[in-house]
């Protein structure tokens, strides 16, 4: 893994910059990214039999990110927070999500949402109807009101 010089503070503005952008540029891949256990094969398996799209807190470079991480994924849409104007838990971005997958046409008990937040994933998703999933792998993130999986790979037991 590659790693980043160490930020002090007695650094130049100039020394900052370069920090900054090569903080900005490692997370621009997915070489930054660790993928969780049996995440690509169950990703793949379900955008074979039903549409997958992302919604995330997050920049632009998520897609780069996605494409490096999901290869052989195809996504039916990916929905970014800052090319939205707005982030979870905002229901605006849930609505934006359902309308780029097609959601429209779906009933709402017919979709779901994974996600690794209760506050900002599952409430949510929850308050506007939809099926909702919270991942917690260590258990930190569980809460006795969510159905709560611990690896990606058992969403298929909720579909």
């Amino acid at each position: 893994m590659e790693t980043i010089a160490p930020f002090t503070l007695h650094t130049s503005k100039e020394e900052t910059n370069n920090f900054c952008d090569s903080l900005y540029e490692r997370f621009s891949t997915g070489a930054a990214y660790e993928v969780m256990s049996n995440a690509n094969e169950t990703v793949g398996k379900l955008c074979e039999c039903i549409d997958v799209a992302v919604l995330t807190n997050n920049d632009s470079r998520i897609r780069n990110v996605l494409q490096d991480l999901f290869s052989s994924v195809e996504f039916k849409a990916i929905i970014v927070s800052n090319e939205e104007g707005f982030c979870k838990p905002d229901e605006r971005i849930f609505l934006k999500a359902i309308e780029a997958a097609d959601g429209k046409e779906l009933p709402r008990d017919q979709i779901m949402h994974i996600g690794d937040s209760y506050t900002n994933d599952f409430l949510p998703a929850t308050s506007l109807a939809l099926n909702a999933l919270l991942l917690s792998p260590d258990g930190h993130n569980s809460c006795k009101q969510s159905q709560t999986i611990s690896s990606i790979d058992q969403v298929f037991q909720f579909l």
